[in-house]
């Protein structure tokens, strides 16, 4: 099983000497649990990274050294947890703990662990007889004309309730233990009933107290069955899920809790569900080393003068303050009186109450926005206070404001989110576990984050930072892609492209070569080319033929054309031809090597073959004195230097222009936020530059491989818009692929990019190589034969190793003729050649040494299609 970043997974686990996880039990907890004192053994919260398994986590709490108990304690609550948060319960010696949590920190596959510190409740006892001063205080006379609660469930996380209470009974909802996995809410404390009765005590019945919200409903979470109230972290944690899961509104927990990681996953699950979670600031009367949880908000208590109350903790974490002494409310055994930020919290908890019923559309954002702009904050200069917050909390005041007309509704948000993957680098190795993550932003909010591997699921996180941990031993080695896919809370979506990493888990052994069985006789093999006749001009096809002898037989012959290997031969006749139909005029380069079985080699000459395809001038008879004398006597005297592996330096001028083609985006696509345009150019000799035009502008240019380009057309208007691509050799010769028509959909309006100079956009190329008239195919209209093209890869061969660029040569035929062929690498399209010859170059410079795929797909014209096997071929630096 994986993780989620929501899925709260229980266990609960003894370690005799550091922290082990394991599995959680079936069994029923006992109803009666304790927690841990403080000077007994120690809990740790831990939550792994999105895509840890539980074995993963398991080996990396063994390496402390840990040992683990074979009888497990009985865990509490997992069952109802799983679909919530990702944290595990660890049981610790307590002289081990802070050095364990400490350590586990530091771990790259954890996302935090934090120890389970027992929290108390946040009240202080007061002999005050019942009062009602925080009612008129809080301005609540008037709320109650324009709400009292009603539809509200607000859920009070505390040591339960007085479920037989005169004043309350009327307002309970049915409850649950977390601790003792029941609905046994009885109050073993008193603390739960009296901030019950702040929040929602029967009102207006002449009798007891009156609360805040009248007509609001309390759901009781039980979180400690402890007489003293103490209750754990995670106890809470998991009452927050629960609460969230069962219908609550507002959860109000009056404990210190807001520095939390774990309660604020909890809380974020709640506030994700359109709950607000309101808590305790603490009553050490101290400054609190914290920053804002946004998903929390933090109460301050304030005195009937609006003073700071001197309990009060304060700090940046602070939020609002209320009335926090001597609050008049519900107890165990009747009526009285509470004091603390305990009751702080559920005086602000239900004035939250009356402005959701007032406005039940509001999100959880304008809600606490009303409560924090109408606070009273005329005890401090300025809009914020760490004393305060924003101020002592003023129910009419923000019933008042609440009334008005609410903005229109937003237009629908389609603006996709933007999401790169930053670590670990492109083409990088990897082995093991390692960690990815992932910075992924929004117009918004990003809702989650979700990451693959190899094709498979790894997990989501739905909080920043994004990162994941993933196990590279789940693949071969080799390369392997990740991949990212963002989603916003509009549901809109943006995916990375592959980005791959280099798996190497697996020592490579060296073995030697074995030891030839018999030892070859030194000589190599002799080679030469019968033809053609190198003293011709060659035009539509090139016939080779080529004679190779060894005494221990003819391995394999290789023919290379224009540096290029093009065929590989390995019996006798050793013959080929090469359609140079769609070549342009000038010299090119054959040569032949020839390999015996013992591995000798022999290479022919490098001789430069005339490839001319135009129709010959006449020749006009003005040297009739000497019709028999040759003119060329020089022409078989071939340059003995060899010029491999681009074409030979020959006479006369590079007259052929550079073959240009838009990849993507493809042809009337539709296109938003970034545009990523790539281009393939190639040249018989070498570009020099891709000028990239979009809108009949000239916007990038490109010097070198890889001929890729981004523009951002986020505030570009809806439409149809031209790219164009311009490619240029050394000669001079330009190649134009002419308009390629997107179409822009963008929502937002904005201006325009810049604009860029107008560029000298060349005329129309002269394309001097082409022919006229294709040869192929010779019967156009012949019915489909049925039979599909035959295609081979005839560079590189499988499990070859390259460097620097990877020449690729594809060898592919049919009846019906080709319509085009596909070239594939590392599982991507990289190449369409819809002409002979079928080839291309990759540059391969910057990749990571280790195993990459190459595949070819052909097609007939008549749509029959074949592709080769996938081959495996190795690049190295």
């Amino acid at each position: 099983m994986l993780f989620e970043k929501t899925l709260l997974n229980k266990q609960i686990v003894k370690v005799l000497s550091g922290a082990v996880l394991m599995g959680a039990v079936a069994a029923p907890a006992s109803a009666n649990y304790q927690l841990p004192d403080e000077v007994g053994e120690g809990e740790i919260i831990i939550v792994p990274k999105a895509g840890l398994s539980d074995a993963d986590l398991q080996n990396i709490l063994e390496k402390h050294d840990a040992e683990v108990d074979v009888a497990p304690q009985k865990a509490r609550g997992a069952k109802q947890m799983k679909q919530a948060l990702r944290a595990n319960l660890v049981k610790v010696p307590k002289k081990k703990r802070d050095k364990i949590a400490k350590e586990l920190n530091a771990n790259p596959h954890i996302e935090y662990a934090e120890v389970n510190r027992l929290v108390e409740l946040e009240s202080i006892t007061a002999n005050d007889p019942k009062q009602s001063w925080h009612l008129k205080k809080m301005n609540l006379p008037e709320a109650w004309t324009k709400s009292k609660g009603n539809g509200v469930v607000v859920a009070v996380l505390d040591t339960g309730v007085n479920k037989n209470h005169e004043d309350l009974k009327a307002n309970l909802l049915p409850g649950y233990n977390v601790v003792s996995k029941n609905t046994d809410v009885t109050d073993s404390n008193g603390h739960g009933t009296k901030v019950a009765g702040v929040v929602a005590a029967v009102s207006n019945n002449n009798k007891g107290v009156t609360s805040i919200a009248w007509d609001a409903k309390v759901l009781p979470v039980k979180i400690s069955n402890r007489s003293d109230g103490v209750a754990s972290l995670f106890d809470i944690a998991r009452a927050l899920t629960w609460a969230a899961d069962n219908g609550a509104d507002i959860a109000n927990v009056s404990y210190m809790i807001s520095d939390s990681s774990t309660v604020k996953g909890a809380a974020k699950y709640f506030h994700d569900k359109g709950g607000l979670v309101v808590a305790a600031a603490g009553n050490q009367g101290k400054s609190l080393t914290c920053t804002d949880n946004p998903y929390v908000i933090t109460v301050g208590a304030t005195t009937s003068s609006d003073g700071k109350a001197s309990f009060s903790n304060y700090g940046k974490c602070l939020d609002v303050s209320a009335p926090g002494q001597g609050l008049a409310t519900t107890t165990k055994s009747g009526y009285g009186s509470g004091t603390g930020t305990s009751f702080a919290a559920p005086a602000t908890a239900g004035v939250l109450a009356l402005l959701k019923a007032a406005n039940p559309k509001m999100s959880n954002k304008e809600l606490e926005s009303l409560l924090e702009n109408n606070a009273d904050n005329s005890m401090f200069s300025g809009s914020y206070s760490t004393k305060f917050g924003y101020g002592r909390i003023d129910a009419a005041a923000a019933l008042r404001d609440s009334v008005y007309v609410p903005d229109p509704e937003p237009e629908l948000d389609q603006t996709a989110p933007e999401v790169s993957i930053t670590s670990p680098k492109q083409d990088s190795e990897v082995k093991g576990l390692f960690s990815v993550n992932v910075n992924a932003t929004d117009n918004e909010a990003v809702k989650k984050v979700e990451l693959y591997f190899a094709g498979q699921r790894i997990g989501a996180d739905f909080s920043s930072p994004y990162s994941f941990s993933v196990d590279s031993k789940t693949v071969a080695d080799g390369e392997h892609a990740l991949t990212a896919i963002a989603t916003d809370t509009a549901g809109n979506v943006t995916e990375t492209s592959n980005h791959y990493v280099m798996v190497k888990n697996a020592e490579i052994e060296v073995t030697p070569d074995p030891e030839p069985e018999v030892p070859g006789d030194g000589n190599a093999p002799t080679v030469s080319f019968l033809s053609p006749d190198v003293t011709v001009t060659q035009s539509q096809q090139l016939n080779v033929k080529i004679d190779a002898k060894d005494s221990d037989g003819i391995e394999k012959v290789e023919l290379y054309f224009r540096g290029r290997l093009v065929k590989t031969l390995t019996s006798s006749p050793y013959s080929h031809t090469i359609n140079i139909s769609k070549m342009g005029a000038g010299y090119k380069t054959l040569q032949a090597i020839a390999y015996d079985t013992k591995g000798n080699s022999t290479a022919t000459e490098v001789f430069n073959v005339m490839v001319d395809n135009t129709a010959p001038e006449p020749e006009l008879p003005t040297e009739p004195e000497v019709p028999t004398e040759p003119e060329v006597p020089t022409e078989p005297e071939v340059p003995t230097e060899p010029e491999v592996p681009t074409d030979p330096e020959v006479p006369g001028v590079d007259t052929e222009a550079p073959y240009v083609q838009i990849m993507s985006p493809s042809a009337g696509s539709k296109n938003g936020g970034v545009l990523n345009v790539d281009v393939d150019a190639q040249d018989n000799v070498a570009v020099t530059k891709v000028e990239l035009y979009f809108r009949g502008r000239k916007v990038q240019t490109k010097e070198a491989y890889p001929f890729e380009f981004s523009i951002n057309i986020s505030k570009l208007g809806e439409g149809e818009k031209t790219l164009r691509a311009v490619a240029y050799d050394a000669a001079g010769n330009v190649a134009d692929t002419g308009d390629h028509k997107i179409y822009v959909d963008n929502s937002i309006d904005g201006t325009e990019p810049g604009e860029p100079t107008e560029p000298e956009v060349p005329t129309e190329p002269e394309v001097p190589t082409e022919p006229e008239v294709p040869t192929e195919p010779e019967v156009p209209t012949v019915p489909d034969d049925g039979v599909n093209p035959t295609v081979e890869i005839l560079s590189p061969y499988a499990d070859s190793t390259h460097s620097g660029e990877l020449f690729i040569d594809v060898m592919a035929e049919d009846s019906d003729g080709i319509e085009k062929v596909e070239i594939y690498f590392r599982g991507r399209l990289v190449k369409t050649k819809t002409e002979y010859p079928y080839t291309h170059t990759i540059n391969i410079s910057k990749l990571s040494d280790g195993a990459k795929t190459l595949k070819a797909v052909a097609y007939d014209k008549q749509g029959n299609v074949t592709e080769t096997p996938e081959m495996t071929i190795r690049t190295e630096r």
